[in-house]
Formats: C-alpha cells, sequence, structure tokens
C-alpha cells in the first residue's frame, strides 16, 4: 500500500525487470490431450519433440512507463557477477532510453547501486 498515492510522474520512474526461458520446440511440463472413448488419435493431438539440448534461450528485459527496454540473451546460468554487468549495462541503456523518449531528467537516484 506504500505506493497507493503515487502520481502517474511518481510511476514513470519505475523499471520492472525480469528474465524468462523461452522454449522453441515445446513446454518444459506435461501436455495432454483429450479424446473420446473409441476415437482415434489423430496427428493434431500429438506434439513432435526434440531430444537434444538447445532447444531454448534466456533473456532478460525490463518494462518501463516508456516501453519495453533493451533485452538482453544470458548465455549460462545467471549469478551475482552477470546480472551485474546486466544491470550496468542494459539497465544504464534502458534509462537513458526512458529518459530521452519521455523528456525527463535523469537523476542518480535513477541508477543502480
Amino acid at each position: 500500500m506504500a505506493h497507493k498515492d503515487w502520481t502517474i510522474d511518481d510511476w514513470k520512474r519505475v523499471v520492472w525487470s525480469d528474465e524468462t526461458k523461452i522454449n522453441r520446440f515445446n513446454s518444459d511440463g506435461r501436455t495432454w490431450t483429450w479424446i473420446r472413448s473409441g476415437e482415434s488419435l489423430k496427428s493434431h493431438h500429438v506434439k513432435m519433440t526434440v531430444k537434444h539440448g538447445r532447444g531454448n534461450i534466456m533473456l532478460w528485459s525490463t518494462i518501463t512507463y516508456a516501453g519495453v527496454g533493451w533485452m538482453c540473451k544470458i548465455d549460462g546460468n545467471m549469478d551475482k557477477t552477470l546480472y551485474k554487468e546486466i544491470l550496468e549495462d542494459e539497465l544504464e541503456r534502458t534509462i537513458e532510453y526512458g529518459t530521452n523518449k519521455l523528456g525527463t531528467k535523469k537523476t542518480s537516484s535513477d541508477l543502480p547501486a
């Protein structure tokens, strides 16, 4: 509830970030197909699978009031060193882009610690 009284200008200064894995071929989890008793299995009931690796990518990006920020492909596992590098490079570029697009002034409180 700390943000319930924020103005639009306050929200313009917020940057949401997250990383996600995008699968190239199909879901990591189980998928189900239901067919009626006596009905034969059709090709559209079956999903193709790939039995080798390299079927997904990891991405990090942001969303701001000005729009979507810079996207970064993550190679390997995210650790604190890589996360800091991403924040120093990609987040800084996102803040620069957002302040230029919105015509707002960047302050030191806008930068990552």
